[in-house]
Formats: C-alpha cells, structure tokens, sequence
C-alpha cells in the first residue's frame, strides 16, 4: 500500500530543521542554567519534586506532534533547576536533553507519518473492499453480519440495513445453513479455507449460483474474531455452459437424425424420419413437410405430426401464409409469440401457432418443399433453433433428390428386368403369365400370414423375377415334352443362381436376391442349388416355392395337362413337411 511505504521511507528521514531548533533551546536552557546558578538559592531536592513529571509531561506532548508545548515545559519547568547546578552538571543535562528533544522530536515525527500511513492505507483497503468484483461480506463468531460492500448488497438484492446487524442465515441463506456442511462452522472448527459451489436464495426468493470461498479474519494477536465470506456470481458462468450442454446434445440429436435421412432412400422413409428427428431436436409440439407439385404452384402436406386433418389436406398457394411465404423467398422464417404481421396474421389466429420455424427444402439450389415446426414445448424457438432446422432441412434436400434419383434408376433397372422376366415366358407357351400368377399366389399367402407391408413388397418383387435365370436356359429343354436327361436337369437347377447373379447388381434388398435363390429348396433337403433345409430356408422362399407349384400344377405343361384347383391343393397336403412348408401350404388352404 502507498500510505506504508511512505511511513517505512519516514522512519530513514529526519527533520533536521525541527531538530536544529529544539537542540538550540536546549543549549539556551543549559546556559541561563550556567548564568544564574549562584545567583538563586534554591535547594535542588524541590526542583527534583517537579523534575521527574515535567520531564514526563514533555515528552507526552511530543510524542502527540506538539513540540511547542513541549519545548515551554522545558523552559518554564526545567530552566530553574538547570541554575541550580555546576557547569559539568549543566553540560550533562544539556546533553541529555538534546538527545531527549532528538528522540522526542523523531518519534513524534515517526508516529505523526505513520499514523497518516495507516489512515490512508485503511482508506485505500476500505475502497478495495467497496469496489471488490466480488461480494463480499464480514461475520462475527455469533453469525452477525457487520460489514458489506456494494457488490454483496446489488448480488443479494438487499440493502444496507438489511444485510448489517442480521444473522448470515438470514440474508442470503442456502441450503448448507444449520448443516454439517456450513462453511461458518468449518471455519470456526479450525479450518483456514473453505470454497464450495452453492446456490443462494435471495429475499424475494430467486436463487444465484455463487462459488463462496470462507476465510478467518483475525484481530490482535491472531485471535479468530468473524469470517470474511467472497461470493462469486457463476450464474450466467452456469447457464452458458447448461446452454452449452444442451447445443451439445441437440448436435448429437442433429448428426443421428441427419445418419437416419441419409441412411434410407425411400422418399416416404426419408419425409418421415426427417420429421421426427425434427420435433425432437427442436423439442416442437407439431411439424409438417410440404413438398410443391410439378408446376410448382402449389404446397401440399406429404407428412405431418400434431396437426389436425383440416390441415393436412390443405394445400397452400406459393407466396401465401407461412409456408408459401417460405417457398417463395427461399429464405427462413423465424416467428415469435407477439409477432405481429398482416401477411401471417390470419393464419397464427386459425391455427393457434405461438412460435413456429419454416425453412426451404432445397436440392440443386431450387426450392422443391417448406419444412415446418410450431409450438415450442419448452421457451420459444432461437435463431439457434433455425439454423439447425436449416442445416436437417438442407440435409432432408440432399435425401429426398437421392431417393427420387434411386427411385427412377431402380424402377428403370426393375422394369428392364420384368422385361427379362416376360421375354422368359414368352420363351415357352406353357409358361406365359406364369411369373404375375406366382406373385398374386404369394401375395395372398403372404397377407394370409400377416407379413409386414415391407416384407410383402420384397415378396412380390422377388415372386415376379423368380424365374429370370431361366434366360440362360435354351428354349429345346423348357418346352422338352418328355422328361430331362440328368444334364438337362442339371442345366435347369442353374437357374435360381443365376436369378440371383442377375438381380444382385440391380440393387434389390438382399431378402429379395435370397427368396429368389431359394425357391427350389425343401423342408427336407432335397432340394436345390443349395440343399438347405427346414429352418434354413427364408419364409419368402417357401412361400414363392409353394405358390409357383401350385401355378405349375394347374397349367397345362408339354409334359403332362393341367390339374385341377383341388387336385393341386391335395398334392400340396401330400407333400408338406417334405416338399413344401407346412405354415405356408395352411395359409394357401386357408385363403
């Protein structure tokens, strides 16, 4: 501190001035002492009765800074004893006063700097403490308050006489007061430091997150006498990083919901997961997608959540309400509860909408759909909230243009090979129509069975292209009238590998390419490319295998006529548990 320093520089100065004219006194007194010493006869022992407190009187008035009153003791007082005496006598008190008057006028000069030293630097750690950064307050050993500053007062919203003259508990209280836990009694049991994280209720009871670090405040001698308290506001330290947190988790949930769009390339899947992902990731209440037709005039809902069927089936003009609004600036529309604009007023009023979020759904820098959210359960959406409803709908873009390009080669890749399948039976006579006949078989046994939409979708594409390898068998052994020699036989069993060898690279569902393989095996073995048996074969296999000997059985063959219905269906009962699945050959007689 400035005021010590200058008290410790005072100590190594002398006011030599001052102590000049003090010394010239002395050696005044010591010669009126010299000149009148026989002319007064005054016995030394009353002198000497006044000599010890006149002295003593002296020397007080010094130490309070007042050398002229000091000095008039010494003169009024000391003088007349001072003529009493020999010259030796005088030259020796004279002496002694001058080192007297020195250590007098030093002292007094020394005390007078460092008391000016203390005040200043008392005022200057009392403004330290005003202005601290931190709040801070002092407290007695009976958890009295008597000391704040300002910073304390503004973080408990308390005033001054509240906070002074009132239990620590009182003021500012948390959930570690009359506990194990309280950093007063820590303190007061012996401990030098006590710093925790505490949330602290202020009197109109709204709570701050505070680090409070305890220490003791000691008097004379080191004595503990209170605690000094220094409370650090965290509160909006705290929130940041709850914030934080959550952009933490809501990232997480933005990279899995953009994994699951891109994950699928069935445009309906992508619509779906993309609006699921979004009301979880934006904690909404209620989204939609709407996509614009091929004229691109109008939006209409392709999914939606939370909104009624009025809503569902409107379809909303480009330029007009939220979503036209949207899909005709290609920007982002962030709306607030308050919000007040003539465009989407009518439109807030009949769908009850607080906050929403409508961003574009681009692909190739063109609009082609609006991605809509309302209703935040939680708060009111951010423009946080839209730049990542942005980024999936960006992402939601990129799916939907890479499903529809799927979607297009793989219908154009499906139909060259149903063209494969039909140049098949157009091969034989006896076989034409055979591959639609199979699959409406399959389809009936396949719902008979209540099989998932996607598995009866995989089953009737696989029913359909069954046969395709038989392309590569020749058209003398297909339309042979009597039976097969063992290599022509062999030639035929080819042809569900190479069925599959066709299909792989086409892109269908490996269940696909795998029924299509395995249409031929048999519950007991016997059967071909592979040999599998019960509980090897797939569902669809047996399923296709069971629908294809039925069509086989009742169609007129070069080899033998057609059977009837119940003929047929008397040889699948014959043979099921050997030849065919006895699940799949019920559910055909069932249906």
């Amino acid at each position: 501190m400035r005021g010590a320093q200058e008290w410790q520089t005072s100590v190594r100065e002398l006011d030599r001035p001052r102590l000049l004219v003090i010394g010239m006194l002395l050696l005044v007194c010591v010669w009126l002492e010299y000149l009148f010493h026989f002319a007064l006869d005054i016995h030394e022992f009353y002198i000497d009765l006044f000599y010890i407190p006149i002295v003593l009187s002296a020397f007080w008035w010094g130490l309070k800074g007042e050398l002229l009153v000091s000095s008039f003791l010494i003169l009024l007082f000391v003088v007349p004893h001072l003529l009493m005496n020999d010259l030796t006598s005088v030259l020796l008190r004279g002496s002694m006063f001058v080192v007297l008057g020195f250590v007098v006028a030093t002292v007094s000069d020394q005390l007078r700097r460092a008391e000016g030293a203390y005040q200043l630097a008392n005022k200057e750690l009392v403004q330290v403490f005003q202005t601290a950064a931190d709040g801070m307050r002092l407290i007695d050993k009976d958890h009295n308050v008597f000391r704040v500053n300002k910073t304390f007062l503004d973080l408990a919203q308390v005033s001054q006489d509240q906070a002074v003259g009132m239990k620590c508990y009182e003021v500012f209280r948390g959930p570690m007061c009359h506990t194990p836990d309280c950093p007063m009694d820590k303190i007061f049991g012996g401990e030098e430091r006590v710093e925790c994280d505490v949330e602290k209720e202020r009197m109109d009871g709204t709570k701050v997150s505070c680090i409070l670090v305890a220490t003791p405040f000691r008097g004379a001698g080191g004595s503990l006498v209170g605690i000094v308290e220094d409370f650090k506001d965290v509160t909006e330290r705290n929130k940041a990083k709850e914030d934080l947190g959550k952009k933490c988790v809501q990232c997480a949930s933005l990279r899995r919901t953009c994994a699951d769009v891109s994950a699928t390339l069935d445009p309906d899947s992508v619509l779906q997961s993309a609006l699921d992902g979004a009301l979880e990731l934006l904690g909404a209440k209620a989204g939609s997608i709407m996509l614009l037709d091929e004229k691109k005039e109008f939006l209409s809902v392709a999914v939606a959540s939370g909104l009624s069927e009025e809503f569902t089936e409107a379809r909303e003009r480009v330029g007009e309400g939220i979503a036209g609004h949207v899909a005709k600036t290609a920007q982002p529309l962030l709306l607030r509860e308050g919000m007040e604009d003539a465009r989407f007023e009518k439109h807030e009023r009949v769908r009850g909408i607080t906050d929403a979020i409508s961003v574009p759904i681009k692909t190739v820098g063109e609009v082609i759909g609006v991605f809509n959210v309302d209703s935040k359960r939680e708060g009111i959406f951010s423009t946080g909230d839209v730049e990542m409803f942005s980024v999936l709908a960006s992402q939601v873009g990129v799916a939907i243009e890479n499903a529809r390009l799927y979607q297009n080669a793989r219908e154009g890749l499906l139909n060259t090979v149903e063209a494969l399948a039909v140049a098949v039976d157009a091969k034989d006579p006896y076989t034409r129509g055979h591959s639609d006949r199979v699959a409406e078989y399959s389809l009936t046994i396949a719902r008979e069975l209540s099989l998932s939409e996607t598995q009866i979708a995989e089953i009737d594409i696989a029913a359909r292209l069954h046969d395709v390898g038989k392309i590569g068998v020749s058209e003398r052994i297909l339309g042979k009238s009597g039976p097969l020699t063992d290599e022509e036989w062999k030639v035929v069993k080819e042809h569900p590998t190479i069925s599959a060898k066709i299909l792989e690279p086409v892109g269908f569902a490996s269940d696909v390419v795998v029924c299509v393989l395995a249409h031929h095996e048999r519950p007991d073995g016997e059967g071909y490319p592979n040999g599998m048996s019960e509980g090897e074969i797939p569902l669809g296999a047996s399923i296709i295998k069971v629908a294809d000997a039925f069509d086989a059985m009742t169609s007129d063959r070069p080899y033998r006529g057609a059977m009837s219905t119940e003929q047929a269906l008397d040889e699948l009962r014959r043979c099921k548990g050997t030849q065919f699945d006895p699940t799949v050959v019920e559910a055909l007689l069932r249906a």
